[in-house]
């Protein structure tokens, strides 16, 4: 989409020898959270919202990591391509961030109004492990089985070419 991601999120788990590496580009938002409630009075929340410019997904972090300038990779990685702009990640980032009490028929009690601290963006490479037949996630440390894996490429291979392959 034009932007080249800077930098990596920190990782939890290191690479081994043999592993392949997935780099997946990720947008981070720093926003603050204002709620507003008839129960409650005024409540401002900082939190941190990661969107996967790859498959779309967002979700929110305990706290804005520290990005690593520069990270030790093996000579063969994967990266994929960003699918999503700027504009379009900072509305999922936007929709993500707004808490449960706030959505649905409690919107008539909570008014929640999400406003992003502008210095507090950014675009990283996200490692993703391959080893063996499991997808290890370096950020967070989850592991998934290889459906994990064909969801991944999948999404990318049908972009590519216009449709799976199977």
């Amino acid at each position: 989409m034009g932007d080249r991601p800077e930098g990596f999120l920190p990782m939890k788990t290191a690479l081994n020898c043999g592993d392949k590496a997935i780099l997946s580009p990720v947008y981070l938002f720093g926003a603050n959270v204002m709620l507003r409630g008839i129960f409650f009075g005024l409540k401002l929340t900082p939190v941190t919202v990661a969107v996967d410019a790859a498959s779309g997904r967002a979700s929110l972090l305990e706290k804005a990591p520290e990005i690593l300038p520069l990270l030790e990779l093996p000579p063969e990685c994967r990266r994929l391509e960003a699918k999503l702009s700027r504009a379009v990640a900072e509305a999922l980032a936007e929709e993500a961030a707004v808490p449960d009490n706030a959505r649905g028929w409690r919107r008539g009690i909570t008014s929640a109004k999400i406003l992003f601290r502008p210095g507090d963006c950014g675009f990283v490479w996200r490692v993703y492990i391959l080893r063996g037949n499991s997808l290890i996630d370096g950020f967070s440390g989850e592991a998934a089985d290889a459906s994990g894996v064909v969801d991944l490429l999948l999404g990318q291979r049908q972009n590519e070419a216009g449709t799976a392959e199977f």
